[in-house]
């Protein structure tokens, strides 16, 4: 498809556009990747803290963490903040707090090591 694109310029700019074409490809690729593993640790962790702490839906909200983590911004904050209102609801307060110094220690984790 990209070569079909690069032969609508003119046939002087058709290197430089084919080659950032490809330079713009292995960009997004790698962004992709490392986004994919942030996101993936990021749900091992707080998966595994809700096990630990017993919190029911812990594999949901994993995967809910892992999908959150493609959200810039908000993605994160949205899917620990459920995380925790589920530990709130199922187990108290307590464990809620937990939950919430769980989530911001593997986010901080993170935001600190992997990124």
């Amino acid at each position: 498809i990209w070569d079909w694109v690069v032969q609508f310029f003119p046939r002087a700019s058709r290197d430089k556009v084919r080659s950032s074409g490809r330079a713009a490809w292995g960009s997004l690729t790698a962004f992709v990747r490392a986004t994919v593993l942030v996101a993936l640790a990021d749900a091992v962790g707080i998966a595994l803290v809700a096990v630990i702490l017993q919190v029911p839906l812990a594999l949901a909200i994993g995967v809910l963490v892992f999908l959150g983590a493609f959200i810039p911004i908000v993605g994160a904050l949205i899917s620990g903040m459920v995380a925790v209102l589920v530990a709130l609801v199922a187990h108290g307060p307590i464990t809620a707090l937990l939950m919430l110094a769980g989530v911001v220690a593997v986010q901080q984790i993170e935001s600190h090591v992997l990124q």
